[in-house]
């Protein structure tokens, strides 16, 4: 449906319907003044039709997840984006605002309206407190229900997207009134909504007048919001009749009279230029405009000389001329309104230009200047809304002030001046909700908030604080709750609400059914086999995954077992349904085919390996990728590639090698990776490695070269990021086993080839020993390379592009450099040496047995490899060094000095977490213990003596990391990549899970490891969750890990207050069915929480889901 067949019904439930009396109202054109439409009026039983179809949509619509909601809101940014011609065409037959406007400004502010509010859906969020004894306190945010959105005729398509988007994401259903004067883009926009597939009765809009209409939506008594845009005097209507019905909530955006103070140290230029669009853009009606500018009076003539230069090059006319600046005003009412404020302008002060009608056709009026008009004249004090702005004068700052405040608008106004002192000064004094500094109307982003002060507004629209304003908040006092749930359990066996409360397998075998075994079906599967059919050819489907005491996940398990002991005996599972076997070893299905293909399409059999971009960007990549992550990996040169890519780009590609295009495809998906908070180059990224991976099989079963070597490694690094663990652990493989079959391990293999290529086989080599003792770490599996084959002497410090073929790598090449990246990677292969050996000795190499060793061995062990690693770190080369938190935050203030400590900032983070993995062990042994003291003499002695000391070197390592990533992950100082983002999520995950082991142990044994309180640990979990929002932001592994700790962080809460409750529980006898029996909710036994090991998570998909028959605990 064109322009020239325009929707004109009422749209209600979902569908567009005439008004009931098929009243209507005609539309004219304030350019032509022609009619071009008649448009159906709706009436109060109209209203009554729209109010009641959103009251029936409400509670389906409320209870959609919030993403859910959200997918509707992107959906409708697009089909706005896609009609946006006919979108435009509509507002400006309507109100007379040029085309080429719209295009430019209303739709794209539109659309990025709905696509802001859509991303808000995860960030409504409550709060809680443990202030007030015996009480968890919990606030939570509700949508009102049925909201009644009014809105104005000067910018229809942004204010529908004010008020329909936040509305909509919290939950609530709308009718919206759109204006008299321009109701067709709201029409066009709801036919969108249909499209969309938005459930019946969400959205309805109606047109019609002030009154009946917009009365009736005021004074009815289904709804509980009213949120209006207008002038004064009907905020001042509706807020009376709000008053007169049910009391409804109300937020109001009303009028300006927005000044601009512009001083005597000003740039005339900028200021004139910013106050002329202002004041002329949208014809002057715009709420925001600077209508009163106060100048210095020593400037005054040279910014009304420089004022009225730009007024004179104003084009008015057909607003469907691209030429077109100013189009008319939107109905001759309009016109005449002007026309009389400025009559008395004219009569109180100076007319310097226009204040004339231009043309005789169409409603259209010359942009004017007055001057010198009192603070008493109406065309001061009321608002104008057209292009009319009046300039006065002022001599000191403090005139300049009182003036600009004289009025009872607030919503807008603007300070110009240099001196930056000043400009602080006034802005705090002006009485307005916004303040420009050097600028007039900014195009301000969404997430910054739009609302006035005094007369201009009740409330604020935009940004976050503008969906409060459609939530009511409620206070939720829980109050031994769980206890008196669990008191009801014993009812003869039957299933209460306190069987949810015990211990559940997260993963695919039921607890509730363990004694027969039963599994239960993944949801991707069609038809899923029951215990009955499990058979040899059903078996076949399972996977076993193991994981080593190292892992993340085997340390949680021993956090889950720990927590299982503070369980009140009536919520302990009995032995035939206890989940504890599966600590050790997780059982998943493997994903079924529709796993194998992302949301966004991309799959590995869709992979076109041969397909590139264009010349142009792959240079870009490639050079982005050499400046960032490809920094962190010195067995590459940035010379070599790019020669091969000239070289490759001139035989069009034809030559080209699969593992030199493996290794382009996954340089390309570390570029675009570093920009994941951004959905297309996440999707780009994904692509690339799809392609490297397609070509994987070709290289990885052809006799091995260096180039395949450094393919597989350089994917390997980036599988690591990503979900596959599976993939990342048999690349790994492939990596060791290329570099054994090429003979990297052997120093006598080497001595065949050049001084350069010996060089780049060393880096190959200790880069692999570096992996392996990662994957092995990270993993919890064995070491594949022995300790006996890293005899290999270093690398020298040199880079790769200033050798030649027939050059020795001596310290004569080496130019004098700062901290370099090979200087870094020399230490790097050093401390993971150390790791190795920690791995070995401290965790027996990640083979697991019935027994562990004696906290003695351990300690002994451990307290060996300290010295080791104390030597590793007085060692460093100068510049090179281990780092403080002051000495990170002081450089991080300087850019230049973060650029300098960038590899130092490596090297620390890789210290501390060794350290932490290296000391580890004793928190474990705490976690085992039944008791540390019965309270008949029994107790661990050396634990208490010795453990302690050493868990308070991994608590410490854990808060410095925190510490540490908290500055490198602030966006503001812009570091460059200090290591991979995944690592460093890495590395905070690992050492939030030692935080809360911590509080654990604490609540268990009523200690105060190095003496910290557990509400400051608690609040480093917190500044975890906030580096993780920051850390690859669009990336899955980064929000499932942010996810989870906001779960560590609740159940933290939980052992606080039940510790508030209780106190000291030495004795766990004494322990009554209190509120740690939801504690359940956390157990992930961890069947599915093993399988998605944490820097490369599982291809399996379940993390952080909940069984599917099994009642949701989260809170």
């Amino acid at each position: 449906m064109g322009q020239s067949n325009p929707e004109t019904r009422l749209f209600i439930d979902g569908q567009f319907v005439v008004g009931k009396r098929h009243k209507t109202f005609k539309i004219h054109n304030p350019y032509t003044d022609r009619e071009i439409c008649e448009v159906h009026e709706a009436l109060e039983e109209d209203v009554d039709l729209a109010v009641d179809a959103a009251c029936k949509a409400f509670p389906g619509w409320s209870a959609l997840a919030a993403h859910e909601r959200a997918a509707y809101l992107f959906k409708l940014a697009t089909l706005i984006q896609r009609d946006a011609q006919e979108l435009a065409a509509l507002d400006s037959a309507c109100m007379g605002k040029p085309l080429e406007l719209l295009k430019k400004m209303d739709i794209p502010a539109c659309v990025g309206v709905f696509n802001y509010f859509a991303g808000c859906a995860n960030h409504i969020l409550g709060e809680s407190s443990l202030e007030s004894p015996n009480f968890l306190n919990v606030t939570v945010r509700q949508p009102y229900g049925v909201v009644g959105l009014i809105i104005p005729w000067n910018v229809p398509m942004i204010m529908f997207a004010f008020k329909v988007a936040p509305a909509l994401i919290c939950g609530n259903t709308v009718v919206l009134k759109s204006s008299e004067k321009a109701p067709l883009s709201s029409l066009k926009l709801a036919s969108l909504i249909q499209e969309c597939g938005f459930p019946r009765g969400v959205v309805n809009i109606i047109s019609g007048f002030g009154t009946p209409t917009g009365s009736a939506l005021s004074l009815h008594m289904k709804i509980r919001k009213i949120s209006f845009t207008g002038s004064v005097a009907t905020g001042r209507k509706i807020l009376k009749m709000a008053a007169d019905s049910n009391l409804k909530n109300v937020s109001l955006e009303l009028g300006g009279k927005s000044p601009a103070i512009i001083f005597e140290d000003a740039d005339l230029d900028a200021a004139a230029r910013y106050t002329h669009f202002a004041i002329n853009h949208n014809s002057g009606q715009h709420c925001q405009a600077n209508s009163r500018v106060l100048v210095h009076e020593s400037v005054a003539d040279q910014y009304i000389e420089k004022l009225q230069n730009l007024m004179s090059k104003v084009s008015l006319g057909d607003p469907s001329d691209p030429a077109t600046f100013q189009g008319p005003q939107v109905d001759m009412k309009q016109l005449a309104h002007i026309q009389r404020l400025i009559a008395a302008g004219e009569a109180d002060g100076t007319l310097v230009r226009g204040g004339r009608r231009h043309g005789t056709a169409g409603s259209f009026i010359e942009p004017t200047i007055l001057k010198n008009v009192p603070q008493s004249s109406l065309a001061y004090t009321e608002e104008i809304f057209g292009p009319v702005i009046i300039v006065n004068t002022f001599q000191d700052e403090s005139q300049a002030l009182a003036e600009a405040n004289n009025v009872e608008f607030g919503l807008f106004s603007s300070v110009y001046t240099r001196d930056f002192e000043r400009a602080l000064r006034v802005s705090k004094a002006l009485e307005a909700g916004a303040v420009g500094v050097n600028c007039s109307v900014p195009v301000r982003a969404v997430d910054m908030p739009v609302g006035g002060w005094k007369q201009s507004g009740i409330g604020r629209e935009l940004s976050l604080h503008g969906t409060p304003s459609h939530l009511e908040l409620r206070l939720s006092a829980m109050e031994e709750t769980l206890r008196l749930l669990t008191s009801k359990s014993n009812t003869g066996g039957k299933t209460t609400d306190s069987d949810a409360l015990l211990p559940r397998t997260q993963g695919l075998i039921s607890p509730q059914n363990s004694g027969n075994a039963s599994w239960e079906p993944d949801r991707d599967l069609m038809a899923a086999p029951s215990d009955s059919s499990l058979s040899s050819s059903t078996i076949g489907i399972w996977t076993l995954i193991s994981e080593g005491p190292s892992s993340n996940s085997a340390f949680f398990a021993d956090i889950d077992a720990s927590l299982r002991r503070l369980r009140p005996l009536a919520t302990q599972p009995s032995t035939a349904n206890a989940t504890h076997g599966f600590h050790d070893t997780s059982f998943s299905r493997p994903p079924s085919v529709n796993r194998h293909r992302r949301a966004d399409g991309i799959c590995l059999e869709d992979a076109n390996c041969f397909l590139l971009p264009p010349r142009a960007t792959v240079l870009r990549y490639i050079d982005t990728f050499f400046s960032g992550f490809g920094m962190l990996f010195p067995y590459l040169s940035p010379k070599d590639f790019r020669d091969a890519f000239t070289k490759a780009g001139n035989s069009t590609l034809s030559g080209v090698r699969r593992s030199w295009l493996c290794l382009l495809n996954t340089m390309m998906a570390f570029a675009t990776s570093e920009a994941v908070s951004f959905p297309q180059e996440k999707t780009d990224a994904e692509m690339f490695l799809q392609r490297a991976l397609k070509l994987l099989p070709d290289i990885a079963l052809q006799p091995a070269n260096l180039e395949t070597l450094q393919a597989l490694l350089l994917m390997l690094q980036f599988l690591q990021g990503t979900q596959h663990s599976a993939r990342t652990w048999t690349v790994q493989g492939l990596c060791t086993q290329a570099a054994f079959q090429i003979g990297l391990h052997s120093p006598s293999e080497r001595t065949k080839h050049n001084p350069r290529e010996q060089e780049i086989m060393k880096r190959c080599w200790h880069m692999c020993y570096i992996m392996d003792k990662t994957c092995s770490m990270t993993f919890g599996r064995p070491q594949t390379i022995p300790e006996e084959l890293q005899r290999i002497s270093l690398p020298v410090d040199v880079d790769l592009d200033v050798l030649d073929d027939g050059d020795s790598p001596s310290q004569s090449s080496m130019h004098m450099r700062k901290s370099s990246s090979v200087a870094a990677f020399i230490e790097s292969v050093k401390i993971y040496a150390i790791v190795g050996k920690i791995l070995e000795r401290v965790y027996q190499n990640n083979v697991k047995t019935e027994e562990r060793p004696p906290n003695s061995f351990l300690f002994n062990q451990i307290m060996s490899l300290e010295v080791e690693l104390a030597r590793w770190k007085s060692a460093i080369p100068s510049p090179l060094r281990v780092l403080s938190q002051d000495e990170v935050r002081l450089a991080a203030a300087n850019r230049n000095s973060a650029d300098d400590i960038a590899f130092s900032l490596i090297l620390t983070l890789r210290y501390l977490h060794t350290r932490l993995l290296l000391h580890r062990p004793m928190a474990t042994s705490f976690l085992g213990l039944d008791v540390l003291d019965d309270g008949h003499g029994k107790k661990d002695d050396f634990l208490q003596q010795f453990g302690q000391s050493s868990l308070e070197c991994c608590l410490s390592s854990a808060l410095e990391m925190i510490a540490l990533l908290s500055v490198a992950s602030d966006q503001r100082y812009q570091f460059r990549p200090s290591t991979t983002w995944w690592f460093q999520i890495y590395y905070a995950f690992s050492s939030a899970l030692v935080v809360f082991a911590v509080i654990v142990i604490n609540r268990r044994y009523g200690m105060q490891i190095s003496g910290l309180e557990n509400r400051i640990l608690l609040s480093n979990i917190q500044d975890t969750v906030k580096i993780l929002e920051t850390l690859g932001p669009g990336s899955d592994i980064g929000n499932r890990c942010r996810r989870y700790l906001g779960k560590v962080h609740q159940c933290s809460l939980l052992l606080l207050n039940d510790a508030a409750d209780h106190g000291s529980l030495n004795n766990l006898g004494t322990v009554t069915a209190h509120g740690l029996s939801e504690l359940d909710f956390f157990d992930l036994s961890p069947s599915d929480w093993m399988n998605g090991q944490f820097v490369a998570e599982a291809d399996l998909g379940n993390f952080l889901q909940p069984p599917i028959n099994s009642r949701r605990t989260w809170l």
